[in-house]
């Protein structure tokens, strides 16, 4: 599996995102059988794959699958762990892209705030 995890990075890496994104499928699909669904590296895949979506045009799909993330990861990893505030951040991003920006009181406030530890203005006031 870390194998065809790092293949697929190096796919991403030259532009073959599409292959990149077959192969995160096919690892998540091993890892869910043989790790479970709430192992942090199943986890880690699922958020691999939004950003394929993203890389491959389907925007919409990584919306959605990011919120099924930071649900997870939020349960599983807790609210302060690094993949959880990564995915938290994405999905901020994404709901400022699809022009959702009342969607961003959706997320638990501590997440924006330790996104804003180190700035002045935190981004939702």
């Amino acid at each position: 599996m870390d194998a065809m995890g790092n293949l697929a990075v190096s796919y991403d890496y030259i532009g073959r995102h599409k292959d990149a994104l077959d192969l995160k499928e096919k690892v998540l699909v091993l890892q869910k059988k043989m790790l479970g669904e709430d192992n942090p590296d199943t986890l880690r895949t699922m958020g691999n794959i939004t950003s394929s979506y993203w890389n491959i045009g389907r925007h919409k799909d990584g919306l959605e699958l990011n919120q099924v993330v930071l649900e997870m990861q939020t349960r599983v990893l807790g609210i302060e762990h690094p993949d959880t505030l990564r995915t938290s951040w994405n999905l901020l991003l994404d709901f400022e892209y699809f022009g959702m920006t009342d969607r961003l009181r959706e997320l638990p406030p501590s997440d924006l705030t330790l996104h804003t530890r180190n700035v002045s203005e935190p981004i939702i006031s």
